[in-house]
């Protein structure tokens, strides 16, 4: 059981890994699910950062790495209002392989928090950490994967903090709209 439940360790690192270099190609396209496969690594937080970017520094071309795609200023990821008005003048690319790598380090801490907070269910973590759901969330690093790791934590210790978190859960929502939903089921609850 033990080296089972060691699998996402492995395989998000080797995802990871992958993301770097074109000649790991075979690998990436292995553990991505073949519909959704487009070239590009963590296609949607490349995205996300070029759109930032067109905010303030207009680039004529950018080609998305791994990929055939390219965009031009100006150019929105139709995120929220707060993604329009926030400045980035940083490496695309870097950034990407930065933020992806710190995201999938906190997706694991999330997966052995959860399986010590629930001894019992650990196959049920295994398979939805492995899911393919999640899988997708990490391959396109979609900025869905941030809202839900820090809206998990949010919600966990939420009673330590409430205003500091509740703030936390506004700025989330200018982001994107899911939010709204923690929000309004902490109204009930609190």
């Amino acid at each position: 059981l033990k080296i089972l439940l060691s699998f996402p360790y492995v395989f998000y690192f080797v995802r990871y890994i992958a993301a770097f270099d074109k000649n790991l190609d075979h690998i990436w396209i292995r553990i991505t699910n073949p519909n959704y496969y487009m070239g590009a690594r963590f296609l949607d937080l490349q995205q996300v950062f070029f759109s930032v970017k067109c905010n303030f520094d207009p680039i004529t071309n950018f080609n998305f790495n791994f990929s055939n795609l390219e965009k031009s200023c100006p150019w929105t990821a139709n995120y929220g209002p707060l993604l329009e008005i926030v400045p980035y003048f940083g490496n695309i690319w870097r950034d990407t392989l930065i933020t992806s790598g710190i995201v999938i380090i906190f997706v694991l801490s999330f997966y052995n928090f959860f399986l010590k907070l629930f001894p019992k269910n650990r196959i049920l973590i295994l398979i939805i950490f492995l899911s393919p759901s999640i899988n997708f969330l990490i391959e396109r690093m979609n900025i869905d994967i941030f809202i839900l790791l820090i809206c998990s934590y949010v919600i966990y210790n939420y009673k330590k903090y409430p205003n500091i978190f509740s703030f936390c859960l506004l700025i989330l929502s200018l982001i994107k709209l899911h939010p709204i939903g923690f929000i309004l089921g902490l109204m009930a609850y609190g």
